[in-house]
């Protein structure tokens, strides 16, 4: 999927190895469509992702022995979310800290935590969605549809795509590992 990076440097000749850096791009697409997302907690209740906060992790394009491969590690990814009824207006705000966000993960290879105290019925329903694992609505299963789009289409980048992504403007996201 997708050519090998553009200008690929003098020495490499054999394309034995050469990697772009594309980490700026890649946390700022994925806080995009993770924002896209609308997890449905409960009949009266909906939770969105209001931003991605901070990044801990790497994005890369790597030609090795003329193979193109995609590679992501998010490893912590700090997500503000907001509480919602039907109507679309706010009930409470919420963070959460994902991770093992990284190439080929599965919504169930990612872990959460939150120190979020729910007080109220509807708190409580959002701190069971939040926690919930396995099959169904949870939060886990709402993150990992956003990272499998993520990743498709990080793979189909092309050469031109790749120039792009590793022009891209440093993100504000990205920790320091």
């Amino acid at each position: 999927a997708g050519a090998p990076p553009p200008q690929k440097a003098v020495w490499n000749s054999k394309d034995t190895w050469e990697e772009r850096d594309v980490t700026a791009w890649a946390v700022e697409r994925f806080a995009e469509l993770l924002q896209e997302e609308v997890c449905q907690v409960s009949p009266s209740i909906n939770l969105k992702f209001r931003d991605v906060l901070r990044v801990v992790g790497d994005a890369q394009v790597v030609v090795f022995q003329r193979r193109t491969r995609y590679l992501f590690d998010f490893s912590e990814v700090e997500i503000a979310w907001a509480a919602e009824n039907k109507e679309g207006s706010p009930l409470f705000n919420g963070r959460c800290i994902i991770r093992d966000a990284a190439s080929g993960a599965a919504a169930a290879d990612l872990e959460l935590e939150t120190a979020f105290a729910p007080a109220t019925d509807d708190e409580k329903a959002v701190n069971d969605f939040l926690r919930r694992r396995g099959e169904g609505l949870n939060l886990r299963a709402s993150v990992g549809a956003a990272l499998e789009r993520f990743e498709a289409e990080f793979v189909r980048l092309s050469g031109e795509g790749v120039a792009l992504a590793v022009k891209f403007p440093k993100s504000k996201r990205l920790a320091k590992r």
